[in-house]
Formats: structure tokens, C-alpha cells, sequence
């Protein structure tokens, strides 16, 4: 979007063999194919290059490979930088990685073999590039990077398994024993009760979003069956044109017919002018929605926007150049076309928001990215630059580091960065001419030493968690590996309070200060207690998975009184930023370990659900019990020691609402 109008990508493919395909992706979902030269170079002009692309490599004898560039500003998982400047000069080189083969057996529930499974790799949807099994049920599935991957096996008639294994050198074959599938009936109609031929419903969300491929077209009547859905709760999306989309259906698969009514997508038509001069604006945006998708460009006054999401509350938002915008009240989509008219009144200079920006040495800032910080929200930040741009509240500073929003209204907040620094201030009713001075970026340099599980190629990730239920101004995607000795580090890390925790497994959450200009030195494990326990539910409640019925189970930082004393003073914030959490690691049966926790107090805690817990899809059923207990881990003897400590049997009691 800031680049030359065409880029030139030139780069090595290496590994010895010739290679025939490759695909290059940019962030707007543009996709573009090419074929390889004998000389493994690949040269071709893919158009505007900022760095907001990716480039995937295929190959059949190796693991799909996800090369991202050092000027995106997406955090792609498992992706491998190159420099952009070596991509531009035909110097990039592209290593692929040998991959592990995984081999198993697919049977039913009597040991009987199930011939024709689909098995798929993958950690969403899984890719169409799945084997199937043999007669005798056998699978072997070659060329799977190393690490974590989660192996999908459908089959008709049965449900589908998702399965999480760890790609080694020596990773055993899998025995998967496939159960009989659940039922879903469904029947997709109109609000007039009558069936939408043609309606299409797919698996929306199951163990997590978009990891099951399933999808159908509703018969003349209206009706879909499956007879493979899965055994736990799972949610369906359903779509047809002309009709609001409706997605996050949570339906039982119980043999039952479920009723999903579609509603007609709304349109709304209407005037916009002039508050004075009552003519028709020349030209403007219709923008449905907070979610600011699907504009419609309007013209001489005249619009016609059409909703596709129900999402309330559903309003029409204008903006026009060199006027406040207006939106509108919450729209009644039972009247369908909706007409709704707008007068606009010029923007006022004194109610604009503009200002000035400073670099850390005082000097104006020239080109410093500056983004209004919406009320119900942070900005989304990645390694130093803003990523989700929107052209309606991000700008760059002038030659004299001057910037200028004439729409602005309800933000709470301006943020600028650059490459040296990031700065932000409030925005008031009262103060809308700002002067923003840039503090340096700080680093953070942390190593893993837990005693009791890998410590390498660990992803860790950086947030600024809420304090005292106010929004955030800086949403974080910041995540690195730790390298063979667990060394990471964060740079462009932003001054200010974050927390640091694992991606991938139970393990600590634990504060971190970032100061301007300087480097913060954290260590996650290598010392404390490791505490374990079982948890017993009362008489009254029945069980039948312990991991899965938890609604949360942590050990936290104990802090004397209530909370929410601690938000009224600086000094009570500060101590709620060195809170630390670790999550507990619970088995089906309900013991419990959580490991290597520093020297303190505690508080274990938790609650349990009467429902197996999805959080993904907000499946959280009603609380039937909660837990807690204080917990003092001691000074372990030497460095490299660790204290065990065994809190026995906790009763956990019945919840009283």
C-alpha cells in the first residue's frame, strides 16, 4: 500500500532437487502461482510489495513451508522470516526442512478395521491433501514438520477424532478408535416458517475454530442430516444469499430436529446533504456496522448499503470528507428496503484532532504512523507497527511531524510509532490538539529453565492484560521461540506493564516491565515448588472428565482484601501488575500438578462447570462448584533444587449462586 506500483521478488530454492510449484499470498487474500526455473530461481513481478505478503512452498516430498518477510506486520505461526531487501535483490534464500513420517491404525469400537478414513493433518481446517486408510485400516502419512500438529480423522458413519501429536524422529504409530457418529438433524427456514431451498450449513467451530471440514445443502424440505458429527458440542454456520448470514449456531447432534430460522439481509436506501445548505454531498461512505465491512460508496446524496451479518446493533454509519459523521439509530430489520435519510453538518477546525509528534531526541517526526485509540478498544500492535490499518483513523505525520483527523470524536486515546520509538496521550472533549513525545522501544530477554520439560522452540507470547475491567490501549500480537538453549527475546517491545506466558501448554503467566530504552531480564522456571493434588467433587455432582468440566483452575498470587481495592491507587495497580498466575495441569481423574513455582503465597483456585467447557465456542454451562485454597510455596534449599509439596485431596464445594 506504500510501496512502488511493482516489486521485483527473486530468490534460491534449496535442497538439492528441482522444484515445480510455489504460491505467494499477500494479507488482502491475494493469491498468485508460479513454476519454477531448472535453476530452482524464481523471478517474476508480483506487484505492490510493502511486505504484506507471504510465500508458501509445496512441495510432496517435504513439509509444507511458510516464509514470511521482516516487513509484515502479521505474526504467522511456524513461519520463517527473510529479509524483504533479499527478496528485492534476488539473494533470499528459501531452506525447506526434512519432515517425519506418522504411520497408524484406524478401527472401530470392536477392533474391527475401518477401511477409506480420511486423515488430515492440520491445525485448523484440515488441508484436502489427507490419505486415506487401506482395507486393513493402516495409514501412512509422510513429510510433517516437526513439532505439535493435531491429526483429523473422519469417517462415515462415525465421528471424527482430533488428535494432537508430537513430530519426532521417533513419534509411535497412532491406534485411533473411531465411535459411532452422533445425528444432526436440521431444518433451515425462513421467518414465515417456510424451508430455503439450497441453505448451506457447515461446521463453524469443534475443539477450537475452523478444524473440521463439513459441509451441506438443505434438500427441498428444508433439511439437512449428518450422521458422522462429532460427540462434543460443536457449532454451525449457516449461509444463502439474499439472507443474513447465521453463524455460532450451538445445535445438540441428538437425532432431533433443530429448527435455524434465516432472516432476509437488510437494505437500507437514503439522502445524505448538507445541514445547511440542504444539498445533496457529492460523494461519502455508507458503513454498516462497528465492524466497518462492507462499505458502499455514495454518490450525489444517494446510497444503498446491504447488510450480510447480523450483528446488533445494526446501524448506518456516513462519513463524508470535511464533515462530522452521523450514524444512525439501531435499525428495525423487519422493514426491508429501510429508508434512512442523513444531514451532515461541516466539521468545526477546533473539534478536529491534530498535533504534533516528537522523536525521542526532540526533533520532529517525519513519516511517524498515528492511529486514534477507538473507546471500546486497543490498537493492534505487531513488533513495532500497527497492524488492521484502517485509512479512516490511521495517518502519517508531515515534514514538520504535524498530523490531522478531521473524524474523532469517540476516541479515547492517539498512539504514534516509529521505528525509533512509540508515544501516546488521552484525547478529551477539552484537549484535542495534542503534542505526542516518542519514548525509545524497550527489549525483554528471557530464558526458560524449566527443569521438567523441553525448553526449546517454545513460543512465548506478550499482552497487556486489563486493569480493573478498562479496555487495553495497545492490543499486542507479539510472539517469539526460544531458541536450543531457551533464550528469547522481544525487541520494539513497548514501555509499560505486560505479562509473558506460554502459547502452547499449561505454564506461568507472569508480569514483566518494560522501561524506555532499556532491557528487561525475566526468567520463566528453574526454581520454586512443584506442587500437586487431586481435586474431589461433592457427593452431588457427577463427573465425567475433570479437564474438561473445569471452567478455570489457577495458582495466583495472593494479595490480602478484595481486588478491587487495589484498582482505587497507583500503588494498588503496581501491585496488581506483579500478580503472576499458573495454570494448573489437570488430569481426567482430577489430580493436579502445576510446576516450578517461585517462593510466595498463593491462591489455588477454580471453578467447575456442569457441562463439558468449550471456551472457543463459549460453551461454559452453569457453575455447579468452585475451589480455593492458600498455598505457601518455601525457599528451596539450593539453586538447584525444587521443593515438592502435596496439598493432598481438595473438597471442592458446591456452588451457591
Amino acid at each position: 500500500r506504500h510501496g512502488p506500483s511493482t516489486a521485483l521478488a527473486a530468490f534460491h530454492v534449496l535442497d538439492g532437487l528441482h522444484f515445480e510449484s510455489m504460491t505467494v499470498s499477500n494479507n488482502f487474500h491475494n493469491t498468485w502461482n508460479f513454476s519454477f526455473q531448472s535453476t530452482n530461481l524464481f523471478q517474476d513481478v508480483t506487484g505492490p510489495t510493502n511486505g504484506e505478503f507471504q510465500i508458501v512452498v509445496n512441495h510432496p516430498g517435504f513439509p509444507t513451508a511458510n516464509f514470511q518477510n521482516d516487513e509484515s506486520t502479521q505474526d504467522s505461526l511456524n513461519a520463517v522470516t527473510v529479509k524483504l531487501k533479499d527478496l528485492h535483490s534476488g539473494k533470499a534464500v528459501l531452506v525447506l526442512q526434512a519432515g517425519f513420517t506418522l504411520s497408524g491404525m484406524v478401527t472401530d469400537e470392536y477392533g474391527y478395521h475401518v477401511a477409506g478414513a480420511k486423515v488430515s493433518v492440520g491445525r485448523f481446517f484440515p488441508k484436502n491433501d489427507g490419505v486415506v486408510t487401506e482395507s486393513d485400516g493402516s495409514f501412512v502419512r509422510k513429510a510433517l514438520p516437526a513439532g505439535e500438529n493435531f491429526i483429523t480423522i473422519t469417517a462415515d458413519g462415525f465421528a471424527p477424532q482430533r488428535i494432537p501429536v508430537q513430530m519426532t524422529s521417533n513419534t509411535p504409530p497412532l491406534a485411533v478408535q473411531l465411535k459411532p457418529g452422533a445425528v444432526l438433524r436440521l431444518r433451515i427456514v425462513d421467518q414465515n416458517a417456510s424451508p430455503i431451498v439450497s441453505a448451506r450449513a457447515a461446521a463453524q467451530g469443534w475443539q477450537g475454530p475452523n478444524t473440521l471440514d463439513w459441509a451441506a445443502l438443505a434438500d427441498s424440505g428444508g433439511r439437512i442430516v449428518w450422521n458422522s458429527a462429532p460427540l462434543e458440542p460443536f457449532s454451525v454456520s449457516v449461509l444463502k444469499d439474499g439472507y443474513f448470514s447465521s453463524r455460532n449456531n450451538i445445535v445438540p447432534a441428538d437425532g432431533q430436529e433443530h429448527t435455524i430460522i434465516l432472516h432476509p439481509q437488510l437494505t437500507v436506501v437514503g439522502l445524505v446533504t448538507d445541514a445547511v445548505t440542504k444539498q445533496p454531498i457529492p460523494s461519502f461512505k455508507a458503513i454498516p456496522g462497528s465492524e466497518r465491512l462492507g462499505a458502499a460508496y455514495g454518490a450525489n446524496g444517494q446510497f444503498e448499503l446491504t447488510f450480510t451479518e447480523y450483528s446488533q446493533p445494526l446501524t448506518v454509519r456516513i462519513e463524508a470528507d470535511g464533515y462530522d459523521p452521523a450514524t444512525s439509530r439501531p435499525l428495525d430489520d423487519r422493514a426491508n428496503p429501510l429508508t434512512c435519510n442523513f444531514t451532515l453538518r461541516k466539521q468545526k477546525l477546533e473539534e478536529a484532532i491534530q498535533g504534533i509528534v516528537l522523536l525521542p531526541d526532540g526533533n520532529a517526526g517525519a513519516g511517524v504512523s498515528v492511529t486514534l485509540c477507538p473507546t471500546e478498544h486497543g490498537v493492534d500492535l505487531h513488533e513495532g507497527k500497527f497492524t488492521k490499518m484502517n485509512a479512516a483513523i490511521t495517518t502519517e505525520t508531515d515534514l514538520n511531524g504535524h498530523f490531522f483527523f478531521a473524524a474523532g470524536s469517540s476516541a479515547r486515546a492517539v498512539v504514534a510509532v516509529h521505528q525509533e520509538g512509540i508515544g501516546s496521550v488521552p484525547i478529551t472533549a477539552s484537549n484535542r490538539s495534542v503534542s505526542i513525545r516518542l519514548q525509545p522501544w524497550g527489549r525483554i530477554e528471557g530464558t526458560l529453565r524449566f527443569k521438567s520439560r523441553p525448553n526449546a522452540d517454545q513460543q512465548i507470547a506478550l499482552w497487556e492484560p486489563p486493569l480493573g475491567g478498562r479496555p487495553t490501549t495497545l492490543n499486542l500480537a507479539y510472539t517469539t521461540k526460544t531458541d536450543e538453549q531457551g533464550k528469547f527475546t522481544f525487541d520494539q517491545a513497548p514501555p509499560g506493564h505486560f505479562d509473558l506466558y506460554l502459547v502452547k501448554g499449561s505454564g506461568p503467566q507472569i508480569p514483566v516491565e518494560v522501561r524506555a530504552g532499556e532491557t528487561a531480564v525475566v526468567q520463566m522456571g528453574g526454581s520454586g515448588g512443584n506442587i500437586s493434588g487431586r481435586l474431589v467433587a461433592p457427593h452431588s455432582v457427577s463427573l465425567g472428565n475433570w479437564n474438561k468440566q473445569l471452567l478455570f483452575a489457577d495458582l495466583q498470587t495472593k494479595l490480602p482484601g478484595k481486588i478491587r481495592q487495589y484498582y482505587q491507587s497507583e500503588e494498588g495497580r503496581n501491585l496488581l501488575r506483579a500478580v503472576s498466575t499458573y495454570s494448573l495441569d489437570v488430569h481426567p481423574d482430577g489430580t493436579f500438578k502445576v510446576e516450578e513455582v517461585p517462593p510466595g503465597d498463593y491462591v489455588l483456585r477454580g471453578q467447575l462447570s456442569d457441562i463439558a467447557v468449550d471456551l472457543s465456542m463459549r460453551v461454559m454451562g452453569h457453575i455447579i462448584g468452585t475451589f480455593q485454597k492458600d498455598v505457601h510455596v518455601p525457599q528451596a534449599g539450593g539453586d538447584q533444587s525444587i521443593e515438592k509439596i502435596d496439598l493432598g485431596t481438595i473438597m471442592v464445594q458446591t456452588w451457591n449462586q
